[in-house]
């Protein structure tokens, strides 16, 4: 079952950097068109962002349940470790966007790249 989320989150995380990166490449002049427009943009922003909370939620729930049912063995697998800091990233960019801190989520969508390590862990699991 979490691989499978897993897989679908990257996918989830695709699509949201298609739509983004048409829709920048669109404002600089690259494209003449983008995949959505500019009215359409905030639901479809809105979609991607209670998307987002659905993973972050479900991974926060993941390791929270693995530390409490392993103890001191989930430390010592040292991917484990990665998935404490890649749900600690997701929590603080839920906190600075539901804040609307002004900071740019780029650094925190880098970040999400480190969910791509816990796919790979995964994957190499099974």
């Amino acid at each position: 079952l979490v691989t499978a989320l897993l897989c679908v989150h990257v996918l989830w995380m695709a699509l949201e950097l298609q739509f983004v990166g048409s829709l920048t490449g669109k404002r600089l002049g690259i494209y003449a068109d983008s995949m959505v427009s500019e009215e359409s943009w905030p639901a479809i922003e809105q979609i991607f962002w209670i998307g987002d909370m659905g993973f972050t939620a479900f991974f926060t729930f993941d390791v929270t349940f693995r530390i409490l049912v392993l103890q001191r063995k989930f430390w010592r697998v040292c991917m484990n470790y990665v998935d404490v800091l890649v749900t600690l990233a997701s929590l603080v960019e839920v906190a600075f966007v539901a804040l609307v801190l002004p900071m740019e989520p780029t650094l925190f969508r880098l970040l999400r790249i480190g969910k791509l390590a816990r796919a790979l862990r995964m994957v190499t699991m099974t």
